[in-house]
């Protein structure tokens, strides 16, 4: 296996063998839409997204390796999303991710990598109206004058991080814990099923308590990448990130 410092330099080198160690073969982001207003910018900003991954695969000459594994999950649903909160997607993000099945153990120990760390699980992107005018900003000014693409308005989206907590603890949210709760609940009898829905009313009411004081916390003001002291990140770093 290449030396330390060789992986961590190639984004794409990790992406590889974070598959083979893992055993998940998919990457790339969830993206949450968060604003309705406009469904055809939506979809240019998708596009153009979609279009720099494209583009920095085939500069790097990974595109017929990696592109093929590259799933974009877009989460839309008008009724809760729109206007939502980094908050609320942080928690619907972690909800989500207790249904998807993701592996507890890694496959094989090319790397320390354990599936819920890969960055599929533990970022999601977050659009916004704010965010979804910033493509309007770049395409306009991209008139193919530029020499690099820094040079223009840059498209920007925010990460979330879902460990993050506004005083710094690990996510009270285990995500492991997560999931062993529903491989349990899914073996339970169906006579234990009334008992756990009384236990479950009373751990809710705890957790919208201890809910509101977070998010109070929450939007009060935190880093760009939640749980992260990283101020900034361009467009197109932020795509390969997702190795």
């Amino acid at each position: 296996m290449a030396d330390d410092a060789d992986y961590d330099r190639d984004a794409y080198k990790r992406t590889c063998l974070n598959m083979l160690s893992t055993g998940v073969h998919k990457w790339g982001f969830v993206i949450y839409r968060c604003t309705y207003d406009d469904d055809e910018l939506w979809n240019r900003y998708l596009a153009q997204l979609k279009s720099f991954c494209h583009d920095e695969l085939v500069e790097e000459r990974r595109a017929e390796l990696l592109e093929q594994y590259l799933d974009w999950v877009v989460i839309e649903d008008r009724a809760t999303l729109d206007n939502a909160s980094r908050f609320e997607v942080r928690k619907h993000f972690n909800q989500w991710l207790s249904g998807q099945n993701i592996p507890t153990f890694p496959a094989k120990a090319y790397t320390n990598t354990s599936p819920i760390e890969l960055p599929r699980f533990r970022y999601c992107l977050y659009v916004d109206k704010q965010c979804l005018n910033t493509v309007t900003q770049f395409q306009e000014a991209n008139d193919g004058t530029a020499l690099f693409l820094s040079q223009l308005p840059p498209m920007v989206f925010a990460i979330i991080d879902r460990t993050w907590t506004p005083n710094g603890t690990e996510d009270q949210f285990d995500i492991y814990k997560a999931l062993m709760k529903k491989k349990e609940e899914d073996r339970k009898e169906q006579g234990d099923e009334e008992q756990d829905d009384d236990e479950e009313d009373e751990d809710e009411e705890d957790d919208d308590e201890e809910d509101d004081d977070e998010e109070d916390e929450y939007e009060r003001g935190y880093p760009i990448i939640d749980g992260s002291d990283r101020r900034s990140m361009p467009t197109l770093m932020s795509c390969q990130s997702s190795a």
